[in-house]
């Protein structure tokens, strides 16, 4: 039986952006675009250096560029990009068959099509395959998004993975040593298994880094390929009984529990020199 979530009242947690006088005048121009809820860093990075992003009418290119958010005329695709006036935190049951990203050119359904009517501009925290489903992090908090997806910070994410194959110790202790993945040697945090039959097993991963199709490759290199994958945990956030395909918004509790484990508090939002 496949984890389902903890029922939730549908409460908003809005988070106020700090004050004026606690951001940061002058910024590299993708931690600003992440900060005003465009992209995810990495993603804000793709942007700039496509061409898509403008500062006082002449593309940029640079990603670590200094800019100012109160003089500089900053857009994207021609569309004026702005520090939002309030951080949004939503939870998402994502189900498979639906892609982590804004647009679509061959016109594939979406996670933005789940969240029709929002007047914020949000991103996901990280992704998670098309054919993937569970627990997913969407925001405009770009300070948060990127501590949460950094390695270094280690946080720490848990998948339920169906298997094509029967898993064995064997199979299992070749994982936790590592394995070759992409040219790199790549250890989950912890890998069990919940249960075998006849068509394969059900097995609970833990990573902290994320890299694309990590948890796939990872099984399929120690001869496991997979066959499902459910995120059911993202740091203190647990995937609970919000029904496939539906989104609410995080409780307060929620939200601080998740700068806490990143340590991102105020004085670290206003630091100049915060890479994060």
């Amino acid at each position: 039986m496949w984890p389902t979530c903890r029922r939730w009242t549908n409460s908003v947690r809005c988070s106020p952006v700090p004050p004026r006088w606690l951001r940061t005048t002058c910024m590299r121009l993708d931690k600003f675009l992440a900060n005003a809820g465009v992209a995810s860093r990495r993603a804000a990075k793709a942007i700039i250096h496509d061409g898509r992003v403008t500062v006082n009418g002449d593309i940029a290119d640079e990603p670590g560029i200094a800019v100012n958010e109160h003089g500089d005329d900053i857009r994207v695709d021609d569309e004026p990009a702005a520090l939002p006036d309030a951080y949004r935190y939503v939870v998402m049951n994502k189900p498979r068959g639906y892609l982590c990203t804004a647009h679509d050119p061959g016109g594939r359904k979406t996670v933005f099509d789940l969240l029709e009517g929002s007047p914020e501009r949000l991103f996901t925290v990280g992704r998670l395959d098309r054919d993937a489903d569970g627990l997913l992090l969407l925001t405009n908090d770009g300070a948060l998004a990127h501590r949460l997806t950094h390695p270094t910070y280690g946080v720490q994410k848990i998948y339920i993975v169906g298997t094509r194959e029967r898993a064995t110790e064997r199979k299992i202790g070749l994982l936790r040593a590592g394995v070759e993945v992409e040219g790199r040697h790549v250890t989950p945090d912890a890998a069990d298994i919940l249960a075998t039959d006849r068509d394969g097993s059900r097995l609970r991963i833990v990573i902290h880094d994320g890299r694309k199709h990590q948890v796939k490759l990872m099984c399929l290199a120690a001869g496991l390929p997979v066959s499902r994958l459910q995120r059911v945990r993202y740091g203190p956030l647990e995937l609970s009984d919000l029904p496939r395909g539906q989104h609410r918004d995080l409780l307060d509790d929620e939200v601080r529990a998740l700068e806490d484990a990143v340590g991102l508090d105020a004085d670290a939002r206003a630091s100049v020199g915060e890479s994060a």
